[in-house]
């Protein structure tokens, strides 16, 4: 199974946001953050419909993690456009439904990256986890999102204030099986 070449350019980013993350690009770093943050600017309508259209403007290392983050949890949105060509009051509702996870999720991803309590480490793994819950509940795996779903519990109740949040973003995406 090939990537497609939007699922390789949001890799690429997500990659190029641990680099500057890592400190990697020594006296540049602020010319690769300018750079990522223009090419975050090509997600312009998905930012826009997760509430999230203020990070291409944060050229700063929290800007860079929290766009990190967004990649991730909409990674699997952003990588499957044009699958379908047909259009039925089914696949609307459906875009509906998937438009309110991506806002669940992105708010959920923005509360993370912002969390006080948490440290970085934690907070990439809790992004990671409640992006692969995302991803079994659009692939309709009832298993593997209720693995996910265990560990974006177990890791946010590590900080109580995350715990509604990322229980809202679950919900949101529980019921992309028609819950």
């Amino acid at each position: 199974m090939s990537q497609s070449l939007a699922e390789v350019h949001v890799e690429d980013l997500i990659y190029e946001c641990d680099c500057i993350t890592a400190g990697n690009y020594g006296e540049s770093t602020q010319e690769h953050i300018d750079d990522l943050m223009l090419q975050m600017e090509g997600f312009s309508f998905p930012l826009m419909c997760t509430r999230s259209s203020a990070i291409p403007r944060d050229k700063t290392l929290k800007g860079v993690k929290r766009a990190k983050g967004w990649l991730v949890a909409n990674m699997a949105t952003l990588t499957n456009s044009g699958n379908g060509t047909t259009v039925s009051s089914s696949s609307v509702s459906q875009a509906s439904a998937t438009a309110d996870v991506s806002v669940e999720v992105s708010q959920a991803v923005t509360e993370i990256g912002n969390d006080p309590v948490l440290d970085n480490e934690t907070k990439e793994a809790l992004e990671l986890a409640l992006s692969r819950a995302r991803m079994a509940a659009e692939a309709k795996n009832k298993t593997g999102f209720a693995e996910h779903v265990a560990k974006v519990i177990d890791l946010a109740t590590k900080s109580a204030d995350l715990v509604p949040k990322a229980l809202l973003a679950l919900g949101a995406l529980a019921k992309l099986f028609g819950a």
